[in-house]
């Protein structure tokens, strides 16, 4: 209010030719609207001011849309995602999230051209995307590399959509997301299931591992080479159909009992070896 008194003093006085200001009133059903007060002074042959005019204009719909776009671009700027907007491959947005992944300030790559984000290797891929852009399609995300500022490469997820004004497309808008960890942890889990399966390809015995509906999802080579089972057969119930006929029943009996409660498995049952003989075997499981 201070304000508003002030400012109507500067235009009594005569330092300002007009007087505008923003403020909220509040109606009668409880509700608050967004106004503009432009005030200006008729006066008389002397300068002094005989009349006041003011104009009132509701202005709440801009308010709350620069709100919403103020709230926005807070909510972009604060992502920990890069979020990069561009117009005819020119960038024209860069949020903190892009300096901390790719290495370049707002100021050094607002103006820039998207392709120096882009390593060599990967310039038709960008030009595919390009295309799917301007057709207006979304880009799902997507695993990529893109090229820091230091020159080294940084695994990312991206995804992009197209900008539209009034109906039509004047930009893209892409996301970055940093999947670095994700790699190491999917190289390290690989490596770790490859020993595994190297583990238990030397076990002199049949080794298989089910699902949590009691199916087989894996199998070693002992019991490949034993059975004379192709590898391209169906893994589902395989170490069933090689048991002994009379075995069957009793064997698929108690082991979906263990599926069910979680008991150890355990069970003395004949395989068929790859000439048709049948040996018996002592087989046990646990659950995991």
């Amino acid at each position: 209010r201070s304000a508003n008194w002030e400012g109507f003093q500067s235009l009594v006085h005569g330092k300002v030719p007009e007087y505008h200001v923003e403020k909220r009133y509040i109606r009668k059903d409880g509700s608050v609207v967004w106004v503009r007060i432009s005030d200006g002074l008729v006066r008389d042959a002397n300068g002094k001011p005989i009349r006041s005019i003011a104009t009132v204009e509701d202005i709440t719909d801009r308010r709350q849309a620069e709100e919403a776009s103020a709230t926005l671009a807070a909510i972009v700027s604060s992502a920990n995602d890069a979020i990069i907007s561009s117009r005819e491959g020119v960038i024209r947005t860069w949020n903190k999230g892009a300096e901390r992944l790719l290495g370049w300030s707002a100021a050094e790559a607002i103006g820039q051209h998207v392709e120096m984000l882009i390593p060599a290797i990967r310039l038709d891929e960008m030009r595919d995307i390009s295309a799917r852009l301007n057709r207006g399609e979304l880009v799902a995300p997507f695993d990529t590399v893109r090229q820091r500022k230091d020159g080294s490469l940084v695994d990312v997820s991206l995804a992009m959509s197209p900008v539209r004004l009034d109906g039509y497309i004047i930009g893209a808008s892409a996301i970055l997301r940093d999947i670095g960890e994700r790699k190491l942890a999917q190289a390290a889990l690989s490596a770790s299931e490859e020993r595994w399966r190297a583990l238990l390809a030397s076990i002199p015995g049949m080794v298989f591992t089910a699902n949590a509906d009691g199916e087989n999802d894996f199998v070693n080579d002992y019991f490949y080479n034993y059975t004379g089972v192709s590898h391209d057969s169906d893994l589902r119930g395989k170490w069933v159909q090689s048991l002994h006929p009379d075995d069957r029943e009793r064997a698929y009996t108690r082991w979906m009992h263990s599926i069910r409660t979680g008991e150890p498995y355990e069970n003395e049952l004949r395989f068929r070896r790859h000439d048709g003989v049948y040996r018996w075997f002592r087989s046990r499981g646990v659950a995991l």
